[in-house]
């Protein structure tokens, strides 16, 4: 042999070699998930980060992101429970949770296993608004919508974490009869507040009424009882008085009768002469 394709055969064996070690390593990054196939046959699955080794030409390396996806969905007409056709638009979020099933069920391709999820969501959400009224679909699907995904989605390897509606496109028609039904339900709303109100204050000043009525009442027998009081300690003191000094006491009264009878200097009395009013009045002056 000679030197020359010694030196051939050499290059080429380390060539072979060079490619077999760089094929036997593999690295798998955070947020990837990986499976490994022996000549078709899945001989490891759920691969973690890290470096690992596989044998070269034998092994077959398959890379999936398994990090959250978006996918977003075109709008698509669908019908309410009330035959209100709508326009719906909508996005998924989803990621692989078996990279096994994920290669076994769409190849490992993203573009089948979008279309395939595509597919189920639409479902989904046909079914979603043929069970409700418009109203109250347009609140949205909520949790339960991704839970009824994830049951059809058995044996794909994905997991759908939500499903939320972007936008719900109505007539012209409708957006104005949703207003109507809208503003006549406010209205509604707002009569039966006031009237609520209303009942509310007739019972607040009916309470008043008979809280005030009770505060009079009250008062007015502490009044009266103060004022009974009042005149039994006078009655009592007169009594005093006029057992002690009783000419004195008539000559009082008299005064004070004087005193009332005249107060407001217009008053005209028409009395006999041997009337017991004019007892202390001067009677020769005429007057």
């Amino acid at each position: 042999m000679s030197r020359r394709l010694r030196h051939v055969l050499l290059a080429i064996g380390a060539l072979v070699v060079l490619v077999g070690l760089d094929g036997a390593f593999y690295t798998v990054r955070e947020g990837q998930v990986a499976v490994v196939t022996r000549f078709g046959r899945v001989i490891r699955s759920a691969v973690p980060p890290g470096l690992h080794s596989k044998i070269p030409l034998a092994d077959t390396l398959h890379i999936f992101d398994g990090r959250l996806r978006t996918l977003p969905m075109a709008g698509f007409a669908v019908f309410t429970h009330d035959r209100k056709r709508v326009k719906v638009e909508a996005y998924v979020k989803w990621r692989i949770s078996d990279a096994r099933q994920y290669l076994a069920a769409v190849d490992g391709n993203r573009r089948t296993a979008a279309r395939r999820l595509q597919e189920i969501v639409e479902s989904a959400l046909r079914a979603f608004f043929g069970r409700k009224d418009l109203e109250a679909a347009i609140a949205g699907p909520g949790g339960k919508l991704a839970a009824a995904v994830n049951k059809s989605l058995g044996g794909y390897g994905i997991k759908v974490v939500d499903v939320r509606l972007l936008r719900i496109g109505l007539s012209r028609a409708m957006v104005r009869a949703f207003d109507e039904n809208m503003e006549a339900t406010l209205r509604a709303r707002a009569q039966e507040i006031t009237a609520r109100g209303a009942e509310d204050a007739d019972a607040a000043r009916a309470q008043a009424g008979r809280q005030r009525a009770a505060i009079l009442a009250a008062a007015y027998v502490k009044a009266q009882t103060i004022r009974g009081k009042a005149d039994a300690k006078a009655a009592a003191l007169y009594a005093a008085a006029y057992g002690r000094h009783p000419h004195f006491f008539v000559f009082y009264r008299s005064l004070r009768n004087y005193e009332r009878g005249f107060a407001n200097g217009h008053t005209v009395l028409i009395l006999g002469p041997d009337s017991g009013l004019l007892r202390y009045l001067p009677i020769g002056s005429g007057r």
